[in-house]
């Protein structure tokens, strides 16, 4: 977290120093259509992944999906289509694609 607290101080160091009472890190699912999947790989199991970072609000209206679902509407009845898993084309190398957006996206703050 080193770069958001400097970026932080860099945005906010005006106000006086900054105390981080919480910070949080972790991984999300990122979809290559950047939509939320759901998928039913076998009966009676349903799977809603794929939020792109927008988990809360997402997983709250895909909750109401799979609960309709569950309670007897059929795949067709649902506001997101059921789709298969498909394997993501060279996801093996997603770490050095990751560092190297985030790379990318930190010269163009700097820019900017």
């Amino acid at each position: 977290m080193p770069y958001l607290h400097r970026a932080g101080e860099e945005l906010f160091g005006h106000l006086g120093k900054l105390e981080w009472s919480h910070q949080w890190s972790g991984y999300f699912a990122v979809t290559t259509d950047h939509l939320p999947h759901v998928h039913e790989p076998e009966q009676h199991i349903h799977i809603a992944v794929g939020c792109n970072g927008r988990g809360i609000a997402v997983s709250t209206a895909l909750g109401k999906q799979l609960a309709n679902r569950v309670l007897g509407a059929t795949a067709s009845e649902l506001a997101v289509p059921v789709t298969s898993i498909r394997p993501i084309p060279f996801h093996r190398f997603r770490g050095l694609g990751v560092k190297a957006a985030t790379w990318f996206k930190r010269l163009q703050d700097n820019r900017d």
